[in-house]
């Protein structure tokens, strides 16, 4: 039996005494250090939002890395687990990748200080044609699933980033401890105002928990609140198994999050 993180179990007691939780993305060193002083519950690092390859640093941006991805994000590890204890920090890890040998790169990744794994980049963004022909070839959402069960088994604390009902069915299946649940995107490729999107929420906990009310912890997707409207659909959530809110875009935004995981 894979022994529950005392990161994860502490996680569960602050939600048993009626606190939400905040978790909050960063790119580098220097984003973190910001986040830290905002108090967060979770770090997950990726550097798929870094300017360096110039123009768009959002979420899509992280699905065509330039190079090896995970190496890119492994290099910053050290620096990271240093700087964020004793806050926890998972890594967005491309579970899709062929070539990625996880037993080798988790005892390196161990080494460096990690203590959870996220599936970011994640190709749950993708939908339609390509990503059916993506899972047809093995390079799809269910290569990052077999990804999360494997590191799970290995004794990091995972964290599973879903698009749809049937991924985070997938995620919890795969032992995830908590679930970033992202209600999809817009016409515009920005996420819908949860004022809109909040109906699809209930599928999420339906699909995630069983009949003894056990299950990942689910945090929202930050984006998702952009307006008074959507904050207040937010307050409603934590009836309804949300258990807190993701800040991606930066120490700003995880700022502009704070109050609201505070209740």
């Amino acid at each position: 039996m894979v022994r529950v993180s005392p990161r994860v179990e502490y996680w569960r007691d602050k939600r048993r005494r009626g606190e939400l939780l905040l978790a909050a993305a960063c790119a580098s060193a220097t984003e973190a250090e910001a986040c830290l002083a905002l108090a967060p519950d979770l770090i997950l690092y990726h550097p798929g939002f870094t300017p360096e390859a110039g123009g768009d640093t959002g979420m899509l941006a992280a699905l065509a890395p330039l190079g090896n991805a995970n190496e890119a994000a492994a290099l910053g590890l050290p620096r990271l687990a240093e700087l964020c204890a004793p806050c926890p920090m998972a890594m967005g890890a491309c579970g899709s990748d062929p070539f990625l040998l996880p037993g080798p790169a988790f005892a390196a990744w161990r080494a460096a200080g990690l203590e959870g794994i996220a599936n970011f980049p994640t190709l749950g963004q993708v939908d339609g044609f390509f990503r059916a022909e993506l899972e047809s070839a093995g390079l799809g959402v269910a290569s990052e699933i077999a990804f999360l069960r494997a590191a799970h088994a290995a004794g990091f604390f995972t964290v599973g980033f879903a698009c749809a009902p049937e991924d985070a069915a997938a995620c919890a299946g795969a032992g995830c401890d908590a679930l970033i649940v992202h209600l999809g995107l817009a016409s515009d490729y920005t996420p819908k105002p949860l004022s809109a999107a909040r109906a699809a929420w209930p599928a999420y906990p339906e699909a995630t928990r069983g009949k003894d009310g056990t299950g990942p912890l689910l945090l929202l997707h930050g984006d998702h609140l952009s307006a008074p409207a959507d904050e207040v659909a937010f307050k409603g959530l934590a009836s309804e198994g949300c258990d807190g809110v993701f800040a991606a875009g930066g120490p700003e935004r995880v700022k502009a999050l704070r109050p609201l995981a505070a209740g």
